[in-house]
């Protein structure tokens, strides 16, 4: 394998998704935890706002390391511990 498979199991932990997965439910997943997350939506709580901020970094990290997975990978991820 030409990819960290520690690191892809951690940001498709992140993500919330199980396996395997396509990359619509990499997007929807994604576009569910950033709109909860996303730090405009706590700007009047200070404590959420940086807990918010830190998140959305790991979610968007997550989404383009696991993106661009899926472009080498042909649109589908298939953990390596999950039977094919």
């Amino acid at each position: 394998m030409s990819y960290n498979v520690a690191a892809a199991e951690q940001h498709r932990a992140t993500l919330q998704l199980c396996t395997p997965f396509s990359e619509a439910e990499l997007k929807a997943s994604y576009f569910k935890l950033i709109r909860q997350w996303h730090p405009d939506h706590h700007v009047r709580q200070p404590h959420l706002h940086a807990e918010a901020t830190e998140k959305a970094k790991l979610i968007n990290g997550a989404y383009e390391f696991l993106s661009e997975l899926l472009e080498r990978n042909g649109g589908v991820y298939h953990s390596p511990t999950t039977a094919v």
